[in-house]
């Protein structure tokens, strides 16, 4: 039954149990709620959109108040606060601009290369765009109401976009072709940061995180970790597969639990001495035969 249906068949029965002034005035706030009931439906934009396999993904979402011959309109679109189709062979993004109450999304496995639609949403707050062919960050710049961005496996080799999102809270970023993590810097909230798989040198950037409890750096071109001796507050650290030879940055970091730091080029393990917190190290064997050694 339609909505304005529904209101007429409201008014008869009220009513009629009315007389005088009293009878005026409600029908004068119903005749109001028929017309700005009629006045939704008649100005709702039909979405369009130029991917199929979003359309079909959407409606999947929606149904089954959505039927199949009937328009995705802007207003359906705002009842979607979480959008999770998994790898269904999406390219294009555009139409979902219109989910205006979006705040979480996992777009994992798709074959997305331009997220510009995403920038509309003023809600978004978890974003997750696992391998995928994302390499232009832009769109995504300045983006405030990011907190959790996940881009693992999109060939990015330039973040500098995300510099402008500063109330990140959890970045990854692990298997691309990233060298210059300075635009980091300005992500002064980041708690948990993942850029194992990257080609990574220099830590500097990182130096200033003083919110940063979980690092994952494994497999990179690190040497020279001594830009994380301020981050005191790590619990857990990943920097296997580097070539680091000294532990010694990570004497001050009392509160780490877990450190991976195999295959590297390690000769002392003395620096773990002060790590009373430290109940899980994946390099345990070598250090052992380090400490034997010694």
């Amino acid at each position: 039954m339609g909505a304005s249906r529904v209101v007429r068949r409201c008014a008869r029965v009220i009513v009629g149990r009315m007389s005088g002034a009293s009878r005026f005035r409600v029908i004068a706030l119903l005749v109001i709620a028929m017309v700005m009931t009629s006045a939704t439906s008649a100005f709702a934009v039909d979405v369009t959109f130029t991917d199929p396999a979003l359309e079909a993904a959407v409606r999947l979402h929606l149904a089954p108040q959505i039927p199949a011959i009937q328009p995705v309109t802007d207003v359906d679109m705002l009842t979607i606060t979480g959008f999770y189709p998994g790898a269904v062979g999406i390219t294009n993004l555009e139409g979902l601009e219109y989910a205006l109450n979006l705040t979480d999304t996992n777009l994992n496995g798709n074959a997305i290369t331009d997220v510009s639609p995403l920038a509309a949403l003023p809600r978004l707050s978890g974003l997750m765009l696992y391998d995928n062919q994302v390499t232009d960050l832009a769109p995504l710049a300045g983006m405030q109401s990011l907190t959790s961005l996940g881009l693992p496996g999109n060939g990015i080799t330039d973040i500098s976009a995300l510099s402008g999102c500063t109330n990140l809270r959890c970045l990854l970023l692990m298997n691309n072709g990233i060298s210059n993590i300075a635009p980091l810097s300005a992500l002064s909230e980041l708690d948990a940061l993942y850029m194992g798989g990257n080609q990574v040198s220099d830590l500097t950037p990182l130096a200033g995180l003083s919110k940063l409890s979980v690092l994952e750096l494994s497999g990179n071109s690190i040497q020279d970790i001594s830009a994380l001796s301020s981050l005191t507050g790590m619990v857990e650290l990943g920097i296997a597969d580097n070539q680091i030879a000294s532990l010694a940055p990570l004497s001050a970091m009392t509160g780490l639990d877990t450190l991976s730091a195999q295959s590297n080029l390690l000769t002392d393990a003395s620096p773990l001495a002060s790590l009373t917190s430290l109940t899980y190290l994946v390099s345990l064997l070598q250090l052992c035969r380090v400490r034997r050694k010694g």
